[in-house]
């Protein structure tokens, strides 16, 4: 199959996901009708702050501050459900976005070393090296603090000694939606007409040479509809990049309907059917329980993907905020 064909492929599937989500969910969340080495996952971000978790909703007045040189507010919220336990809520021209409050994330020049930040960043006092990912490093501000964060953005926004090439917050991820109809379920596979799917499948129905990444909430990979249709390598299904190990098991669902929509066994009289009878399914899991997730494990997700040899990346996720550093990603997954 041709890359622009793999990408024809991509994009159709990535434009029909959202509205088909629910097709392939029952009400215990268990698939309905689907009849279906990280570069260095040491060193992987651990939550610096252990604030009492509160509703993501929960305010203090007296913490709406203004980033230096911005006059919009910031609040900075305790909520469990993210990686760390705090989120920074900002209003900007487009909208809403989140970050998360425990770091930043940072790109280095490609002649620094790690230990160069390391060393002005205790010289100011203002941070250190959380994760080193590559060229991509997670810095932690001296004091977790809404004070602490912004200090530390403005240095790293100033960078007078030229060491950094590229600095932003980790912004946060969701899933995309998810349509909660109670009769979408009882509807019948409308969606292979739409797409064309019986037609296709009188031309081909296996992709069993295609590796496609689900970078998602993992992949509950001991069901039967996957059985024969997950990529492997030295016994491993894929990559966890939110607890950090190689066990990208699902605990939100999300993940799984996408794979199942994908690439659930066809052909095998046991509920429907993936668009691709066989193929290889990669689980990278990048979003938590909650279906929330950090753009440094994003953008270390697709970099795993890719460097596994992954031929297809599937992403039903996003964010309000425009990251260069994950454009940069997605540009370099393409080209490579």
């Amino acid at each position: 199959m041709s890359r622009n064909a793999k990408l024809l492929l991509c994009c159709l599937i990535a434009a029909i996901l959202p509205i088909l989500y629910f097709s392939f969910r029952s009400p215990d969340n268990s698939l309905s009708s689907a009849t279906g080495n990280a570069a260095n996952p040491d060193r992987k971000i651990t939550a610096v702050s252990q604030a009492a978790p509160k509703p993501a909703t929960d305010s203090d007045p007296a913490s709406l501050r203004a980033l230096s040189g911005v006059s919009r507010p910031l609040q900075w919220l305790s909520d469990a459900r993210i990686k760390g336990g705090v989120v920074v809520v900002e209003e900007t021209p487009s909208g809403t976005v989140k970050y998360a409050g425990t770091h930043l994330l940072a790109r280095l020049r490609e002649d620094v070393e790690p230990d160069q930040v390391d060393q002005w960043l205790a010289n100011e006092q203002a941070g250190q090296i959380l994760s080193i990912r590559g060229r991509l490093v997670l810095i932690q501000p001296q004091q977790v603090t809404l004070d602490g964060f912004q200090r530390l953005r403005a240095l790293l926004d100033e960078n007078p000694l030229d060491l950094v090439e590229l600095s932003e917050p980790d912004y946060i991820h969701e899933y995309a939606a998810q349509p909660n109809d109670p009769g979408l379920a009882n509807r019948g596979a409308w969606y292979f007409n739409e797409v064309g799917a019986f037609a296709g499948w009188d031309l081909r129905t296996s992709a069993a040479d295609i590796v496609v990444a689900v970078v998602d909430s993992g992949v509950d990979y001991q069901n039967a509809e996957f059985s024969g249709n997950l990529w492997e390598s030295d016994g491993r299904h894929g990559y966890d990049f939110v607890d950090g190990d190689d066990d990208p098991d699902d605990e939100a669902g999300h993940g799984t309907a996408v794979a199942g929509l994908l690439g659930a066994r066809g052909n095998n009289a046991l509920g429907s059917s993936g668009i691709a009878w066989s193929v290889q399914l990669m689980p990278v899991r990048v979003l938590n329980e909650y279906g929330y997730g950090l753009n440094s494990d994003v953008i270390e997700g697709i970099d795993y993907a890719v460097s596994q040899g992954a031929d297809i990346l599937n992403l039903s996720l996003g964010t309000d905020a425009r990251s260069t550093l994950l454009e940069d990603a997605v540009v370099a997954a393409g080209n490579a």
